[in-house]
């Protein structure tokens, strides 16, 4: 009976974090023409995001400054998962922010009010950004999200190093690179 309710609890959690409708996460792969410094590597596709503030900015933004490796982290403040996730990047950031690592927070809320509340709820220092940017075109689109908590990790050249890092698999492959 206990194996039968955990193996509930477990097919809720999955489903829970699918893409929904209104979210904007592609179910097939589209194809963006976007275009890009001939500097970084065709791994990279930028996309335009929204900040916390309002503003819009290209995700290539992030490949300055001394950032040797940027994490694209895609979650939602409806996303169980993902809630349980962010101590985990929050402990990650915390111990590399200073040695290379930029995280950027890519929200696929359709409530730009319960997206904020979230990140302040959940103390989440690193740049937050929405992918929901009124294209087609969103940061989801482009890099094929499909389900989330999802992450996509660059070195500073563009090139995609992993995917789907989460918990101690984060924190190990960050460990292995920022040594």
């Amino acid at each position: 009976m206990k194996q039968l309710f955990l193996l509930a609890i477990a097919a809720l959690c999955i489903t829970s974090c699918q893409a929904k409708p209104g979210d904007n996460i592609p179910r097939k792969k589209k194809t963006a023409k976007v275009e890009q410094s001939s500097a970084m590597s065709a791994d990279f596709k930028d996309a335009v995001l929204v900040t916390i503030d309002g503003d819009t900015l290209n995700i290539s933004n992030y490949f300055q400054k001394d950032a040797k490796y940027i994490l694209l982290d895609f979650w939602a403040s409806w996303c169980g998962p993902c809630c349980a996730e962010i101590p985990n990047v929050k402990k990650v950031y915390e111990a590399y922010k200073d040695k290379g690592l930029q995280i950027v927070g890519i929200s696929v809320d359709q409530n730009p009010a319960a997206w904020k509340a979230a990140v302040q709820r959940l103390g989440m220092t690193w740049p937050q950004t929405n992918h929901n940017n009124g294209t087609d075109k969103t940061a989801g689109a482009i890099y094929n999200v499909q389900y989330i908590p999802y992450t996509v990790l660059f070195d500073a050249q563009g090139n995609m190093i992993a995917t789907e890092l989460r918990g101690e698999a984060l924190e190990e492959k960050i460990a292995e690179l920022l040594k």
